[in-house]
C-alpha cells in the first residue's frame, strides 16, 4: 500500500476545502519551531488526494419547446489558454459548458419556470459529504503524523504543536 502524499506550505490556504466542500485545513497539526525570534506561519498539511477542484456541476433541466432534457452545467478551470510572445505561459480560464447524453428525457414533467422542487431526505451532495468525513479521519490522522515527523526533522526537539 503506497503512503499518501502531502503538501504544505502558504499555498495550501486556497486547499483547506475538499472537492466536496469539507473543511480540512485546520484539522492538521500544525507545527511552528519554538525559540525563534521570527514565528514560522503554521501551514495545514493536505493530502494531495484531496486537494479541491476548480469546477462544479449542476443538474439542469433544458426544455427546448417542449422536448426535456436531462443537462448537466459545467463551470469553472478546466481549461487554459497558452500565451506569451515566446507561448511560454498557461493562463487559467474560467469556462461554463452544458453537456448531456444527446437524448431527451423518456417521461417529460410538467413545472412552473423558476420553479425548485424541495428533496425529500438529504441530497446526494450532503450523502457524499457524509461519506467524505468518515473518508477524512484516518487520512487526517496520516496528516497528524506527517506533521509531527516534520517537526522531529528539524533537528530542534523544541518544535511545538498549536
Amino acid at each position: 500500500m503506497a503512503l499518501p502524499t502531502y503538501v504544505s506550505g502558504w499555498i495550501t490556504v486556497f486547499a483547506c476545502f475538499t472537492a466536496k466542500g469539507n473543511w480540512q485545513g485546520d484539522a492538521q497539526e500544525r507545527f511552528r519551531r519554538s525559540g525563534n525570534s521570527r514565528a514560522t506561519p503554521s501551514w495545514p498539511f493536505i493530502d494531495t488526494s484531496y486537494l479541491p477542484v476548480g469546477t462544479v456541476s449542476v443538474p439542469v433541466l433544458v426544455d427546448d419547446n417542449g422536448t426535456q432534457y436531462d443537462t448537466q452545467m459545467l463551470a469553472g478551470q478546466f481549461a487554459y489558454d497558452v500565451v506569451g510572445d515566446a507561448q511560454d505561459t498557461v493562463r487559467p480560464r474560467n469556462d461554463w459548458c452544458i453537456a448531456y447524453e444527446g437524448h431527451p428525457k423518456i417521461e417529460p414533467r410538467a413545472y412552473k419556470a423558476g420553479e425548485i422542487r424541495p428533496t425529500l431526505g438529504p441530497s446526494k451532495a450532503e450523502v457524499e459529504v457524509l461519506a467524505e468525513k468518515a473518508e477524512l479521519a484516518p487520512v487526517i490522522a496520516s496528516a497528524q503524523t506527517a506533521a509531527a515527523i516534520a517537526a522531529s526533522l528539524t533537528g530542534s526537539s523544541s518544535a511545538t504543536f498549536v
